[in-house]
């Protein structure tokens, strides 16, 4: 009965998420391969399992024969190396983004690229501290791209690295022979450019080929089951989150996987620009003439060599990052990709784009030409010009006082002496607190009085003085001594300070105080009210009560 009521929940559960799923809009075009499954010889619908020793994983669809989609999942058998072998990369022939350790340390977030001009090989060489046995690799590559065509794996058992399979067509897990190595050469065959996320190293011992991928479903018998597999980039999942029912026991029905077959709507041209993606420098991007300008083996219309995030198709400067665009002459290159002062200088490497300085004196260093620098002997990168005068801050005298803006303690207010009676760095003219140091010159409640020589509370006692600077407190009690006033403190640290606390050094989140005498019961030793103060007089009248109620009763029953 049990097993019975099992079937009857997974089968509804089931049920319910396929017509779910129904509602998808299926695109099978977008998978290369699929296989027809067929489970015979089972009385009811059941969960039953497929096997196959070189399943490629990815993303996977299964569809019955009206083209539902129907809720799957695989289960791997591979055993790995223990995570504690510490596996590094000793050489990765690529040296454009990525760290060198992050091919093999069970992060997906991290990635690690190849660009097609410069790494025209694409290998990884991963080197062991110590022989292991390697029985396949699996490989984790960044999502959207084109997978590689072909892949070659070599070995190192400590004599020089041999083949272990040479230019064998591409898949994310490969298998082979398990051999004892120290060092694995990793070479992918692509012209595309190539993002890996991850490589794992499947090991163990000879059995370990003979272990299997399993894919559970729930089926009827004799119904035509379609898996699609080997999906195109960019493909949409379609996975069914309902698949806990899908358990194997020991009567779960097992078939073998069938032989594939290449899918006969299967897209080549995903950006529908009438190339085909293994030709196509974007094949994301639709661009009919698959321009490159770098010839880098990446398209324009989807490449930023730059990273201002502009493609080069749009950019006016596409290898100098400028994302503001400026082009003052307006003929469409951007300041920074040409002379426009015609100095000989590049733009990107003129210290004053729009002056002519061909020696390109800079006095201070400060990576502006003299000529076009606001304070050319004193350093100012920002060219910081408050009063717009054409004449840097640091090199202003804005009071008069014969004192640079850079040197003077108070740049606004003429001051000549530059008394500065608390040292705080600026003089006493601009202070607002002069007698109390205070760089930051903080002034909440902008009354242009410094909140450390303010009396932000009002009790008569500078904040600066006051022991509880926030809270009005003019007898500055402390009963601890600790400098913090009794009216800013929670000595009992009930979250409740102890001016509003009815019970300052006892615990009492809830402040109880039943007699309503101000004192929370937590600290109160006497109760105010009668029938607290006089707890056997309550009694008395109680039982007084209690036994005057009996006595009607037994005068009513004595009467009827």
């Amino acid at each position: 009965m049990k097993n019975f009521l099992k079937l009857c929940f997974i089968f509804t559960a089931m049920t319910f998420v396929s017509s779910v799923l129904a509602n998808q809009k299926i695109d099978t075009s977008r998978f290369e391969n699929f296989v027809i499954l067929k489970p015979v010889n089972i009385k009811t619908a059941k969960v039953v399992k497929f096997t196959t020793n070189s399943f490629p994983s990815g993303i996977t669809l299964l569809l019955d024969e009206n083209e539902k989609v129907i809720p799957h999942r695989f289960i791997s058998k591979w055993e790995r190396i223990s995570k504690d072998q510490k596996i590094k990369i000793e050489k990765v022939s690529s040296t454009l983004e990525g760290i060198k350790e992050n091919l093999i340390d069970n992060d997906l977030k991290t990635t690690f690229s190849f660009e097609t001009e410069k790494d025209q090989e694409k290998k990884v060489l991963l080197t062991f501290p110590e022989k292991i046995e390697i029985s396949g690799i699996e490989i984790f590559t960044d999502l959207g791209i084109i997978p590689p065509k072909k892949i070659s794996v070599r070995g190192d058992l400590g004599n020089g690295l041999i083949n272990i399979l040479d230019n064998v067509d591409y898949a994310a897990k490969i298998p082979f022979p398990t051999i004892s190595l120290v060092k694995l050469e990793i070479s992918f065959q692509t012209p595309h450019f190539f993002r890996l996320r991850e490589i794992e190293i499947l090991g163990g011992k000879d059995e370990i080929l003979n272990q299997q991928e399993e894919l559970l479903f729930f089926a009827e018998n004799e119904k035509e089951y379609k898996l699609f597999f080997k999906a195109h980039f960019g493909q949409k999942e379609y996975k069914a989150k309902f698949t806990q029912p899908l358990q194997a026991d020991q009567k779960t029905p097992i078939f073998s996987f069938p032989l594939f077959e290449k899918n006969p709507d299967f897209d080549f041209d995903f950006d529908g620009d009438g190339l085909e993606d293994d030709l196509d420098l974007c094949p994301k991007t639709a661009d009919q003439n698959n321009t490159d300008f770098d010839q880098n083996g990446r398209g324009d219309v989807c490449e930023d060599p730059d990273l201002d995030q502009i493609f080069s198709l749009e950019d006016n400067c596409p290898f100098v990052y400028n994302p503001a665009q400026k082009d003052q002459n307006l003929n469409q290159i951007g300041d920074l990709c040409e002379d426009s002062d015609n100095d000989g200088i590049e733009a990107n490497q003129d210290n004053c784009l729009y002056k002519a300085n061909p020696q390109q004196l800079d006095s201070d260093g400060d990576n502006i030409g003299d000529l076009c620098d606001n304070c050319p002997h004193i350093s100012n990168a920002n060219q910081k010009d408050v009063n717009d005068n054409g004449i840097g801050d640091l090199c202003e005298d804005s009071d008069n006082d014969g004192l640079k803006d850079a040197e003077d303690n108070c740049p606004q207010i003429k001051n000549k002496k530059q008394n500065d009676s608390d040292e705080d760095g600026i003089g006493d003219l601009c202070d607002n607190c002069p007698q109390v140091k205070n760089p930051s010159q903080k002034d909440s409640d902008k009354n242009e009085i410094g909140d450390i020589c303010d009396d932000q509370d009002g009790d008569g006692i500078a904040s600066f003085q006051d022991n509880c600077p926030q809270i009005k407190n003019p007898d500055q009690k402390d009963q601890n001594q600790n400098l913090i006033g009794d009216a800013c403190e929670d000595d009992d640290g009930d979250g409740i300070l102890n001016q509003n606390d009815n019970c300052p050094f006892k615990i009492n989140y809830q402040q109880n105080d039943k007699d309503n005498d101000g004192i929370g019961d937590a600290c109160d030793e006497t109760e105010d009210r009668w029938t607290e103060k006089n707890p056997i007089l309550l009694w008395i009248i109680m039982s007084f009560i209690i036994l005057f109620l009996g006595f009607i009763m037994w005068r009513v029953s004595k009467k009827s």
